[in-house]
């Protein structure tokens, strides 16, 4: 009989096709090929090309064997767009509380596939703590994150839309203060797909040591590259508290640079308005982001009703554009708070930008 760590030296290198054969040979290969198997489970319920039947079977194999479900660290269940299977929700929620191993869960669906009551009753009864789990914003799972959930080192959520309300930002920012200080939040723009191309990142609510931020884009990297490449990341949106924070600022945004390298459009939102101070801080930090094209700084409370985009820095548009700017070669815009966009002329000099219009009077957009 081989040692099981030969079995599982040689077991690892195998794909899952071959692990099933592998599991054939007897009872020790049985477990090793069972373990590797049943560890990291993702199932995708409408997808066209997987037959409804497997993501069932899978579901019925793990709640007739505790053995089985025991195994799974990692779950994924993301439900394709607009089919409905209330039939797989529910067995699901038959599921997760015997997953007692579970570390990593990612729940996507719409409210008309699976219901949030149901969910969330699920995981109530369930025991797991997870280190990461993402989920669609529909399902409104937050109370049970809040509550059961204290050892998240990322929490991702599904289907935000980029303008954020002062209500979702105060909803966000309980998430992580004081309840879960060690964990990264971010927020993508799509709800039940595959692929992503917008993220959303909140450095400003992270705790700070000796006045040092602890932020970093890390764990959002790890737990992201399970979904997708960070390079789908294309448009990066970053709540910061001040650019005159010049040492939250660098070390965030150096941070983002390094774990996605593909950012293209980069939007800061601060809340306070003092953005033409100390233009060198972020003009220090842009060159890291070597595809970056456009910069848009923007107000956290700029599409509430009574939200004001003025400030000081309407006068020196054109100087703060500049300093940005230096350094980045591909940078060609950057937007103000008051939706004014600046944009190099042929002489190098920035300038307010102008849509061209149609002789009939409307965009050529």
């Amino acid at each position: 009989m081989l040692p099981t760590e030969f079995i599982r030296y040689i077991a690892i290198y195998l794909p899952n096709e071959q692990l099933t054969v592998f599991a054939l040979a007897n009872h020790a290969f049985r477990l090793e090929a069972e373990r590797l198997l049943y560890r990291d489970i993702e199932l995708y319920p409408g997808n066209p090309g997987i037959k409804y039947g497997v993501v069932q079977q899978c579901l019925d194999t793990l709640l007739a064997s505790p053995g089985k479900a025991f195994l799974v660290h990692s779950l994924a269940v993301v439900f394709w767009p607009i089919v409905v299977h209330k039939q797989i929700g529910a067995q699901l929620c038959d599921v997760l509380p015997m997953l007692t191993c579970l570390k990593h869960l990612d729940i996507r669906a719409r409210v008309s596939q699976w219901s949030p009551k149901d969910i969330e009753a699920a995981l109530r009864r369930s025991t797991f703590e997870l280190s990461t789990f993402r989920f669609s914003q529909q399902l409104q799972l937050f109370n049970w994150v809040l509550e059961k959930q204290a050892s998240l080192t990322s929490l991702a959520i599904d289907g935000v839309e980029h303008y954020i309300s002062a209500d979702q930002l105060a909803l966000y920012r309980s998430l992580l203060t004081p309840s879960h200080p060690n964990m990264s939040l971010s927020c993508y723009d799509r709800d039940g797909h595959n692929t992503t191309n917008l993220m959303i990142v909140f450095p400003a609510f992270a705790p700070a040591v000796d006045g040092i931020t602890s932020w970093s884009a890390d764990p959002i990297k790890s737990h992201f590259t399970s979904f997708g490449p960070p390079s789908m990341i294309y448009c990066f949106y970053v709540y910061l508290s001040s650019l005159s924070d010049e040492e939250t600022l660098v070390r965030s945004l150096r941070s983002i640079a390094d774990n996605f390298r593909m950012i293209g459009h980069l939007v800061i939102r601060v809340e306070k308005k003092d953005i033409h101070l100390n233009p060198k801080a972020l003009s220090s930090v842009l060159p890291c982001f070597g595809k970056l094209r456009s910069l848009c700084i923007q107000y956290w409370d700029i599409w509430e009703i009574d939200g004001d985009r003025t400030g000081p820095y309407q006068d020196r548009m054109p100087q703060l554009a500049a300093a940005w700017a230096e350094g980045s070669r591909g940078m060609c815009a950057v937007g103000f708070p008051n939706e004014v966009e600046m944009v190099p002329d042929d002489a190098g000099q920035w300038i307010q930008y102008v849509p061209p219009f149609h002789p009939d009077g409307n965009l050529y957009d």
